[in-house]
């Protein structure tokens, strides 16, 4: 089998659940999972697979012509299409969340007298870097508190680096026509194809 499978393949038609009660178990797992790593979620329906066989029994699972690949990839699909669009969330509006995080400007955290400003004073672009706010009350003054208040922003460097990479800024130049795959979902698709894998085809 060619290790160039495609994982993105849009659905025709619905596609139901497997009946086997582990396999089902696996993709319920899979779709209520926040990183939706496939070699753990097979982990903890077989925990007695070495990792090198979870990871193995993964990449088949998730083969797009397997039955639990086939349906989570219709799930997906339908999540994406219904899902989304109802929140207007597009590749424009994913980039432009980034380059607000990517370029928060710390100074738009006070007023022009230098004093830093309330949450609900902050401007949209700053207030959306915002990841954590700390507040208490630090002392009384003529029958006013006196409040410390602590923001927490994004990290910078970091969103820079992804809409950097999302600019293709950080390509070498020497590089051409190489395709770059960091999705688990693929890796653990060709360890499933290789030859000695410990799982049965």
């Amino acid at each position: 089998m060619s290790k160039s499978t495609k994982l993105h393949v849009t659905p025709t038609e619905p596609v139901e659940p497997p009946n086997d009660p582990r396999m089902l178990r696996y993709c319920e797992i899979y779709l209520a999972s926040v990183h939706r790593d496939p070699t753990a979620c097979v982990k903890e329906v077989w925990p007695n697979l070495t990792e090198q066989s979870a990871r193995s029994k993964a990449g088949q699972l998730m083969r797009p012509s397997h039955k639990v690949g086939a349906y989570l990839h219709y799930m997906m699909y339908e999540m994406h299409r219904q899902v989304l669009p109802a929140l207007a969330v597009t590749e424009g509006t994913v980039i432009s969340e980034i380059a607000r995080l990517a370029f928060a400007n710390v100074k738009m955290l006070y007023d022009e007298n230098g004093d830093m400003l309330p949450i609900q004073d902050l401007p949209d672009d700053i207030a959306a870097a915002v990841q954590e706010v700390t507040e208490r009350v630090v002392s009384e003054r003529g029958g006013e508190s006196v409040i410390e208040r602590k923001y927490k922003l994004a990290d910078k460097s970091k969103n820079l680096e992804v809409l950097g990479r999302y600019m293709q800024l950080f390509v070498d130049k020497s590089e051409t026509n190489i395709s770059v795959v960091n999705s688990e979902i693929e890796r653990v698709i060709n360890a499933g194809n290789e030859d000695d894998s410990p799982i049965p085809k």
